[in-house]
């Protein structure tokens, strides 16, 4: 039980948010929502004790997990893509709620929430045993995952914004 401990605990708090999202005004509601949901999944995903290969899914045996923090990936992998595309939607959120960050500091802040999970899944595979692994690669895959949902945010808040702002021919 101890080793789902981290996962509900923030799913209790991600719950109350969406609990009061509920009971708020219905301006964005759905977005709101729909980003708490993704960050119980992100949740789920990156902190349980679980192991999802392809169609199988399996808890891992009590452990400490692997740590890479020097071999370097040259070739693209299915999980590097994978990681990539999970926190693209972390970026887009990210950006919506700092959206006068410069590129440099898109880049800071995704690299330092991607190293941030990776060092919360070795500091709680030595606390609690969920046997996840730490990678360097799933930081920089997490890190550029960030940078494009940060980006994408930010050049479809300019075209909106200018589209807006440009006056319509007849």
């Amino acid at each position: 039980m101890m080793r789902w401990s981290v996962v509900l605990v923030t799913w209790f708090i991600l719950g109350l948010a969406i609990v009061a999202v509920l009971t708020t005004a219905k301006s964005h509601r759905i977005v709101k929502l729909l980003s708490l949901g993704y960050l119980m999944t992100g949740v789920f995903l990156l902190f349980s004790p679980l192991s999802i290969t392809g169609m199988q899914i399996s808890v891992m045996p009590w452990g400490l997990g692997r740590t890479n923090l020097t071999n370097i990936q040259t070739t693209m992998s299915l999980s590097y893509f994978e990681n990539i595309l999970l926190t693209i939607p972390l970026g887009l959120l990210i950006a919506r709620f700092f959206p006068r960050m410069s590129l440099v500091g898109k880049i800071g802040v995704g690299l330092f929430v991607g190293a941030s999970i990776e060092i919360t899944q070795h500091y709680l595979s030595h606390e609690i045993f969920i046997n996840r692994s730490s990678d360097i690669n799933d930081v920089l895959a997490n890190g550029l995952g960030i940078v494009i949902g940060m980006v994408f945010f930010s050049l479809m808040a300019y075209v909106i914004l200018h589209k807006k702002q440009s006056p319509v021919k007849a």
